[in-house]
């Protein structure tokens, strides 16, 4: 059903895009209107005030912090703010609205320069958006007496917001206060790790089976492989499969556990564009499994902090991937709360790439032996560390 909403959502956003870069406007000019956080619409005799304010605190995180701030596609975020108008209101006005951009069209040169946001980023970068569809969007809704109920759900100024932040790419996101704090929440996960062992002492295998890397995971898979740290020649199998990432500290301080310290972890490169060799932490020791025998198992579904934990074991210790092709998120995102504290942002603000130099992002790790089955994946681990 949330498949079909949002379906149907991106449809009527496409349709509206394509009326105005088609059709022509009937009924007068548009007025100039500066941009504040209150923007006041008088059409038809209704008169609505539309809260910018989350908005415009969004726009500016992501001018400030955005991995791809300088490129963004302009376009596609005024086809955020009005996916997120459409959001707001019900199927019904929907429909109402759609009829009343056939029966009055609306040319281009009609918006051009009549809504412009001007942000400044924290180091003075300046993102520059002509909001003019967006503006004819909310004047037809007004004029057609759409906004003159408060409904239940999200507000308008948060949906405006949400629409605008998933513009941006497919993992940022929008979250109001409750959402934010249910976010931190989910990396309170405990329980995610859990080791086992197979065969006698000639031939035994240990697997590390992590579900994802949450705040106490490091402290779990120290004190869950005590017995498998002091063995010197030790074949390990680490089960990523369906993992979806988590946090860097924790993924980090493993890292650094097993390789030792000042390792390549990975590459990085935020929204300056410069690149950065992040390290495992200085303090880590010399590593536990530098004469370690080991198989990563990889699927879809591992991804992030998990893709980016296979890739450092796998260019440092000559780690082998076993499984499919992984999911391909190469990005890193972090939470930035609005200054307003109506709501927080979650921007991807870095792209990874492996300590080799291989991008992550939509590409994913090849396995190293490509295995479908997902027991056929175990068993070939297997095999291959008692070869």
């Amino acid at each position: 059903m949330q498949f079909f909403y949002g379906t149907v959502i991106a449809l009527l956003t496409v349709a509206f895009i394509v009326l105005f870069s088609l059709t022509g406007w009937c009924g007068g000019d548009i007025p100039v209107l500066p941009v504040s956080s209150i923007l006041k619409i008088t059409e038809n005799g209704n008169s609505v005030k539309v809260d910018l304010g989350i908005l415009m605190e969004a726009m500016q995180i992501a001018s400030s912090y955005h991995v791809d701030r300088k490129s963004l596609d302009k376009d596609k975020m005024v086809g955020g703010m009005i996916r997120g108008f459409l959001m707001y209101i019900n199927d019904a006005q929907r429909k109402s609205l759609l009829v009343a951009a056939k029966n009055c069209p609306y040319k281009p040169t009609d918006c051009k320069d009549q809504l412009i946001f001007r942000v400044v980023a924290d180091d003075g970068f300046v993102l520059r958006v002509d909001a003019g569809y967006f503006l004819w969007t909310l004047k037809l809704a007004v004029r057609e007496g759409l906004l003159k109920k408060k409904r239940n759900g999200p507000g308008l100024a948060e949906c405006l917001a949400m629409g605008f932040v998933r513009s941006l790419d497919r993992h940022s996101d929008f979250l109001d206060p409750e959402e934010a704090k249910d976010y931190i929440k989910s990396f309170e996960l405990g329980n995610t790790v859990s080791v086992r062992s197979l065969g006698d002492k000639s031939n035994k295998v240990y697997i590390v089976y992590i579900v994802e890397f949450a705040r106490n995971t490091a402290r779990e898979f120290k004190k869950l492989t005590k017995e498998l740290s002091r063995e010197k020649n030790a074949r390990v199998i680490f089960d990523l499969r369906d993992n979806p990432g988590g946090l860097d500290i924790p993924t980090e301080e493993i890292l650094g556990y097993l390789v030792g310290a000042n390792k390549v972890l990975l590459s990085e490169k935020d929204y300056s564009g410069v690149e950065v060799f992040k390290r495992t932490p200085i303090d880590s020791g010399a590593g536990i499994a530098n004469k370690w025998k080991i198989v990563c198992l990889v699927d879809n579904g591992t991804a992030s902090n998990a893709e980016v934990f296979s890739a450092c074991l796998r260019d440092n210790l000559g780690a082998k991937l076993i499984g499919t092709t992984t999911y391909g998120k190469g990005v890193g995102g972090t939470l930035y709360d609005l200054r307003s504290g109506r709501g927080s942002c979650r921007i991807t603000y870095t792209r990874w790439y492996t300590p080799c130099g291989k991008c992550i992002q939509d590409v994913g790790l090849l396995p190293d032996i490509e295995v479908g089955d997902e027991l056929g994946q175990m068993n070939r681990a297997i095999q291959e560390l008692l070869k």
